[in-house]
C-alpha cells in the first residue's frame, strides 16, 4: 500500500452537528446556590461517563470522551483497598489519570470505592485530598454506591477529613446527608425509568446523578424503542433541571460495543435488559449524531464545486464536513507563487491512501 499523501484542499471547514459543544469547566469549581460555577464565573453542568478504574483513563479514551462524545467530565473510582496495598504509588497512578483528563479538558470526579465506609475510608480521604488539593479539575465523591442504613454522621466525618487537608474543591455527598460546609454537591444514582431520586432538591442545591443507567429492569418496558425513549427523557430531565450526570459505564458491555473503536452500543430489536444498549442514545443526545463528533464518513466528503458525495480523484478539490476536527473558524487556502495550494491549513492535514 503506498504511503499516505497530503490531500490538497481549497478550504477546511468545521461543520458542527446540531448539538452544541459542551463547555469545558475551568477549575477550580465551586457551588453557588443550586449551580456549579467555574473559575471564569460561567455556570456549568457536569455531563460525562464513568470509567471502571484509574487504568482505564488513557489518553485515547479521555480524548474520545471529550472530542467524539462531547463530554466534559469523567468519574473515576479509586479503590480504598488498592490504596491500602500500594500507598502513594496508587495515588500517583490516579494523579497521572487526573493530569491526562485535565489535558483533555475533562473535570474529574474521584469516588471512593469500598464495600462499606470505615476508618480506612477516612484515612484514604486524608491522603487523597492531600494529593489533589491543588488540582483544579477534581471533585471528590465521598463514596461509591453507599449501602442503605449508613450512619449519616459518616458523611460529615469524611467531609471534615477532606477539608482538614486544606482541599477546597467540591465534595459530592449522598442525597439525604446533612453536611455543614461549603462547595457541596448532592449525589444520587438514578435508574432509567425508576422515578425521581432527587425530590425537590434540583433548583435549591446542586445535584448530581453519579452512575445512572439501565439498572432496574422492572422499571423498563420490553420494547427497545420505548427504552431508548426513556433514556432520552432521562437526559432531557437532567438538562432541563440542571442536574449534572455521569452515565455508567464507558466500557464494552456498558455504553460501548468495543474498546478499540469506541463504537456505541445500541438498542437492537433483540435487545433485552442486562445487555448494553444505551450508548448510541446518549451519543445522539450529546452530539446530534449517532456516530458522534470527529468521525469522517464518506457521505461527508464531496466536491468543492458542490453536488453529492462521490469517490475522490487525484487533484480534485474537496469539501470535508466534520465536527470537532480541523480549525474552529472556516479557513480558505491561497495559491502560492507556483500556483499550488497548501498541503496544510489551520494546523490540519488530510491524508488518504
Amino acid at each position: 500500500m503506498p504511503a499516505p499523501r497530503p490531500l490538497l484542499a481549497l478550504f477546511a471547514v468545521a461543520a458542527w452537528a446540531h448539538a452544541p459543544i459542551t463547555p469545558a469547566l475551568a477549575g477550580p469549581l465551586r457551588t453557588e446556590g443550586a449551580r456549579i460555577v467555574d473559575s471564569t464565573g460561567a455556570i456549568g453542568q457536569l455531563r460525562g461517563a464513568v470509567l471502571p478504574d484509574v487504568d482505564a483513563a488513557t489518553t485515547a479514551t479521555l480524548g474520545v470522551m471529550r472530542r467524539r462524545w462531547n463530554f466534559n467530565a469523567v468519574r473515576i473510582p479509586v479503590r480504598v483497598a488498592d490504596w491500602q496495598r500500594d500507598g502513594r504509588a496508587y495515588l500517583d497512578l490516579a494523579a497521572a489519570a487526573v493530569a491526562r483528563a485535565r489535558e483533555a479538558e475533562l473535570a474529574v470526579i474521584l469516588v471512593a470505592e469500598e464495600s462499606t465506609p470505615s476508618a480506612a475510608t477516612r484515612a484514604f480521604w486524608t491522603a487523597c485530598a492531600t494529593q489533589f488539593r491543588d488540582s483544579p479539575n477534581v471533585i471528590f465523591s465521598l463514596f461509591r454506591q453507599p449501602p442503605a442504613g449508613t450512619d449519616p454522621a459518616v458523611w460529615q466525618d469524611l467531609f471534615n477529613a477532606i477539608r482538614a487537608t486544606g482541599a477546597r474543591q467540591i465534595v459530592a455527598s449522598p442525597v439525604g446527608a446533612t453536611i455543614t460546609g461549603e462547595n457541596i454537591l448532592y449525589e444520587a444514582i438514578p435508574a432509567v425509568g425508576g422515578g425521581n431520586v432527587f425530590g425537590n432538591l434540583p433548583g435549591r442545591v446542586p445535584v448530581y446523578a453519579g452512575e445512572w443507567g439501565l439498572t432496574d429492569c422492572s422499571a423498563l418496558p420490553l420494547d427497545p424503542r420505548a427504552v431508548s425513549d426513556l433514556v432520552f427523557t432521562t437526559l432531557y430531565d437532567f438538562d432541563d433541571r440542571g442536574i449534572s450526570w455521569t452515565a455508567s459505564d464507558f466500557t464494552p458491555g456498558g455504553l460501548l460495543l468495543d474498546a478499540a473503536e469506541y463504537e456505541p452500543a445500541s438498542f437492537t430489536p433483540a435487545w433485552r435488559c442486562g445487555q448494553p444498549g444505551m450508548g448510541q442514545t446518549v451519543l445522539t443526545w450529546m452530539t446530534g449524531d449517532p456516530i458522534g463528533f470527529g468521525y469522517l464518513r464518506k457521505e461527508a466528503i464531496s466536491s468543492a464545486a458542490g453536488g453529492p458525495s462521490s469517490p475522490a480523484s487525484p487533484g480534485q478539490l474537496l469539501s470535508l464536513y466534520i465536527e470537532q476536527m480541523g480549525p474552529a473558524p472556516d479557513q480558505f487556502g491561497r495559491l502560492d507563487a507556483t500556483g499550488k495550494l497548501p498541503a496544510q491549513l489551520g494546523g490540519t492535514t488530510v491524508l488518504f491512501d
